[in-house]
């Protein structure tokens, strides 16, 4: 009896921690050592001046200009890029996966080499597993209590790009 009762237990703690839905949180994403957002000053200080700055001019969205009533500007460094301005700070608007660039989720590593079980052990089933029924190579995966998110785009199975999303 009392075996049976500790072995109950077992399995309804181990039903409750699988069904704890995984929260997604940007505060997580580093790319070389800068966070998804961060000033217009770390962001040199990590990479150096820009390849080229300017204004992308979104027709809308978080960063669309006419939308928001002020200017947003890019700054470009080849595999990554930058959006915002100084009095909102940048957001990393997007990072193409060529060889040698990675991007860490908290402890996780994510490449070029990244594939759709990678983002699932990392991200979860619920969230990434739908990619093996579907034609559909990307997830946008979404802050709680944010309407923008981040889109994992993959290509020939792997991770190919992310890119901060926001509706328009």
């Amino acid at each position: 009896m009392r075996g049976t009762l500790i072995f109950m237990i077992c399995v309804f703690a181990a039903a409750n921690i699988q069904a704890q839905e995984f929260k997604f949180d940007t505060d997580l994403i580093k790319y070389r050592g800068l966070g998804l957002v961060s000033t217009k000053a770390e962001i040199i200080a990590k990479l150096g001046q820009p390849n080229k700055v300017f204004e992308p001019n979104y027709e809308c969205g978080f960063f669309s200009s006419d939308e928001q009533g002020k200017s947003y500007y890019a700054l470009q460094y080849g595999d990554v890029e930058f959006i915002g301005n100084d009095e909102e700070k940048y957001t990393i608007d997007r990072i193409e996966f060529k060889e040698g660039v990675t991007v860490y989720y908290g402890e996780y590593l994510l490449s070029n080499e990244s594939d759709l079980d990678r983002l699932i052990e990392v991200f979860g089933m619920k969230k990434f597993g739908r990619l093996h029924e579907t034609s559909t190579d990307s997830v946008v995966l979404f802050e709680e209590g944010s309407d923008g998110g981040i889109r994992f785009s993959l290509k020939n199975g792997k991770l190919s790009k992310i890119g901060y999303w926001s509706p328009c």
